[in-house]
């Protein structure tokens, strides 16, 4: 049943107008979001959040579209903690830090 309802899912969002959007637009737009909201994985509650970051988890597109994009891992954010800073040098590949 899960997976039916995620095929499911996938055709609803394959059919949203965001879904038309260009890549290149999508990595501006995460560009944006990075800068605007940071993520404070480590911040007191109940400001513990994981900003940006979370573009990564609102759909299949959107994550490989980010995941691709490694200008948006290219600033590591210390509040993460070293696991996730390995995994955003990572993630930067080749892209000065």
């Amino acid at each position: 049943m899960s997976a039916a309802r995620r095929a499911l899912r996938q055709k609803h969002n394959a059919i949203l107008p965001v879904e038309r959007l260009p890549p290149e637009i999508l990595r501006i737009i995460f560009t944006s979001c990075a800068e605007i909201d940071p993520p404070l994985l480590f911040a007191p509650l109940p400001k513990t959040r994981i900003g940006w970051l979370a573009v990564t988890h609102t759909c299949r597109r959107w994550r490989d579209v980010a995941l691709e994009h490694s200008g948006l891992w290219a600033q590591v954010s210390r509040s993460l903690g070293p696991e996730w800073a390995d995994t955003f040098v990572e993630r930067a590949k080749m892209m000065p830090l």
